[in-house]
This record gives C-alpha cells, structure tokens and sequence, in this order.
C-alpha cells in the first residue's frame, strides 16, 4: 500500500508540473505575441527547460536562441547575470557568423557586399537586408540637402536631382540612421579582423 500510494503521489507531482508547464507555455506564447518578442532565452532544470521547450509552438521554439541550467530559487540579479553572460555569447556568435556569411558572398560576387563604397550604393538602392558596421568605425562623407543622396567625394552638386550639397561628419552614422529608418536590421560588429580588414562596414543584400 505503501509503495502504491507513493506511485500515485509521484504521478500526481508529474502531472501538476506538467500542467504548470504548459500553462507557462500559453502565457508565454500570449507574452510573445502582444510584444513582439522575437529571441527567447530559458532558464530552470534541464528537465523542465526540455520539456517546456517542447510545449511551445514551432514558431516560439525557433525563437529560442539559448538556455541555462538555474535552480527554481535562485535570486534575480543572479538570473540576470546567466542571461546576460548567454545573450553576450550569442550575440558574438552571430556577428562572426554575420561577417563569415558577407565575405563569403562578397567573393562569390553575390548575396553579399563590403567596403564603404559598395555598401553605400546598396544601402541607397534598398537592397541592404542586414548592415555589418565595426564598433567605432567613422567616415566623413556628403549629403544632397534636398534629396538626401549620400556621397563619398565631394561634388558641385547632386547627381541625382541637382541639388545644393553638404558634408556630413560621420556618414557611417547617417547610414546607420538611414538602415533604421528603412527597417534594415543593423549589427555592430566587435573586434572582427575579418570585417576590418575589408572595410569596417558590409552588408547582407536581399538580392
């Protein structure tokens, strides 16, 4: 008797941790949904982390880009600090990944360009998908005061519609803003050799 009772207060256990689980799932799904959330980080044992992850839908479990093994009572700040340290690691791994990907394509001649000048022309012909800018790179360039045409050199005029120019201190900035405003996602990249070596700034292209 004893033994069976066990059995049933070990199922019963299992099975209000299922529950709450998936009820964790719904509220995250729901979470996710009206935020926009769009990289998930788990954290907790490493069965309930399995599980939990198995209980989101498809589109959430591709949104998970890490987890982390922490005990259910462990303080916030120290939650926070695991989180932290995964997202920096991620995060590093994606901008090599990134820089890899562009150079890649830059040599096959498709996909991909780097440099100031080449990244400058796709930028403004919208065909930039992901800009890659190393941390601290500055460039001076030119604005069309009426189009907003950006330029390397400086010209009399703009090319483009004739317009009065100005020289602009930092065009790398003026292109990051420029990225933004278009919905082009934009990576800082820190510490890349490989992406300083060819120009500090590249981009992913969509065609």
């Amino acid at each position: 008797m004893r033994g069976g009772a066990a059995t049933r207060a070990a199922r019963r256990g299992e099975a209000v941790v299922l529950r709450n689980l998936k009820e964790m799932a719904e509220a995250a799904e729901e979470f996710c949904n009206k935020t926009g959330v769009r990289r998930l980080l788990l954290g907790g044992s490493e069965a309930n982390v399995s599980q939990f992850r198995e209980m989101l839908p498809k589109a959430l479990q591709d949104r998970v880009i890490g987890t982390f093994t922490i005990g259910v009572n462990a303080p916030e700040n120290e939650v926070q600090a695991r989180s932290m340290e995964l997202i920096e690691k991620v995060a590093q791994q994606r901008e090599v990944e990134l820089v890899e990907q562009a150079i890649a394509g830059w040599k096959r001649g498709s996909g991909a360009v780097v440099g100031l000048s080449d990244t400058l022309a796709a930028l403004q012909e919208h065909r930039v998908s992901i800009l890659l800018i190393a941390a601290g790179y500055e460039a001076s360039g030119y604005r069309c005061q009426n189009c907003r045409y950006l330029m390397l050199s400086e010209r009399d005029e703009c090319p483009l519609c004739g317009g009065p120019v100005e020289e602009v201190e930092d065009l790398v900035d003026t292109m990051t803003h420029r990225a933004l405003e278009s919905s082009v996602e934009v990576e800082i990249v820190r510490g890349n050799k490989q992406l300083e070596e060819v120009g500090s700034v590249g981009a992913l292209l969509r065609y």
